[in-house]
């Protein structure tokens, strides 16, 4: 379950260039099925040691409240499939709510030392930076900072790159 927790924390670096709309769909399928393989472990986990259950606080009441609510307004919405299930461009919906409570759920319940929580965090720091720092060479590499001298001049570099098998993973580098 911990494992799984943190791969949720690297789809935003997944692309898979096959799919209709790979920079949306890509993360959104691997996003459901991680949650819902974790989630089923933790409900099995909940039912042989009933201390992972999860704590009822503020915040908690506040997240249920916010998918209850989001819940009532697609049922009661004008277009109730686009409302929870959405569309292919942009996949989100009551069905997308749901598997982030779930996830939410499961996080609370189940990090419940400081060690694992800073772990959490700088996991989430460590992608962000790595996909900041791809968005950067994105831009050096396609000339946008020309006028401010922080484009990359050597365009070797970036070609090679382009072809790289990590850039290919990510989408390349100009989106």
């Amino acid at each position: 379950i911990t494992y799984g927790i943190f791969a949720v924390l690297l789809v935003p670096i997944i692309f898979f260039g096959e799919n209709f709309f790979p920079f949306i769909t890509s993360k959104a399928y691997v996003f459901r099925i991680v949650v819902e393989c974790i989630t089923a472990a933790w409900i099995i986990l909940v039912l042989r040691d009933s201390s992972y259950k999860p704590k009822w606080t503020p915040i908690a009441w506040a997240v249920t409240a916010l998918t209850v609510f989001s819940g009532l307004s697609s049922f009661f919405g004008v277009d109730i499939s686009r409302s929870i299930w959405s569309n292919y461009e942009r996949m989100e919906g009551w069905i997308t709510i749901i598997h982030l409570f779930a996830y939410f759920v499961v996080v609370v319940s189940v990090l419940k030392s400081k060690k694992l929580w800073n772990r959490f965090f700088l996991t989430t720091l460590a992608v962000s930076t790595a996909i900041a720092l791809w968005g950067m060479l994105q831009i050096s590499c396609a000339g946008n900072f020309a006028n401010s001298g922080l484009a990359i001049a050597d365009n070797s570099f970036c070609i090679g790159l382009s072809k790289s098998f990590i850039a290919q993973k990510l989408g390349g580098l100009q989106i």
